[in-house]
C-alpha cells in the first residue's frame, strides 16, 4: 500500500502517522528542491520517527547532481551523504526504477535486479 504526504511542512501529523506503521520504504521526490538541506529535514524526520524504513530519494534535483559529478568524484559521494538517504535514483524518468526498487526491498520475486543494481 502506498499513502501519500503532499506537502511535508504542513502534513507532519499525518507523516507520523505513516510512520507510525513502519513502511518499508519512503521515497522523496526532489521536484522543487535545489540543495540538499530541505531533503535532510525529511530525511532525518523520517528516521526519528521509523528507524528501520530505507529512505529512497530522486528526481531533478538528483539527476542533476549525478550528471554534474563525475561517478569517481568525491563530491558526488559527499555531496550524497549529506543528504542521508540509504537510496538514490539516477534516472530522468524513475518511476519504473523506483518500483523495481520497491519490489526489491518486499522481496518480489519479478524485481528487476539490474534496474535496482542501477539505483542502489
Amino acid at each position: 500500500m502506498a499513502e501519500v504526504v503532499n506537502a511535508f511542512n504542513f502534513e507532519q501529523d499525518t507523516f507520523v502517522e505513516l510512520l507510525a506503521k513502519k513502511p518499508r520504504c519512503v521515497a522523496i521526490t526532489t521536484t522543487f528542491y535545489l540543495d540538499a538541506k530541505p531533503i535532510r529535514e525529511i530525511v532525518d524526520f523520517v528516521r526519528k520517527h521509523s528507524t528501520d524504513t530505507k529512505i529512497i530519494v530522486g528526481g531533478p534535483h538528483i539527476f542533476n547532481l549525478c550528471d554534474f559529478y563525475d561517478p569517481a568524484d568525491d563530491g558526488l559521494a559527499f555531496v550524497l551523504e549529506e543528504m542521508g538517504a540509504d537510496i538514490y535514483i539516477h534516472d530522468s524518468q524513475g518511476e519504473l526504477t523506483l518500483s523495481c526498487v520497491i519490489a526489491h526491498l518486499r522481496g518480489d520475486a519479478y524485481a528487476n535486479e539490474t534496474v535496482v543494481k542501477a539505483a542502489v
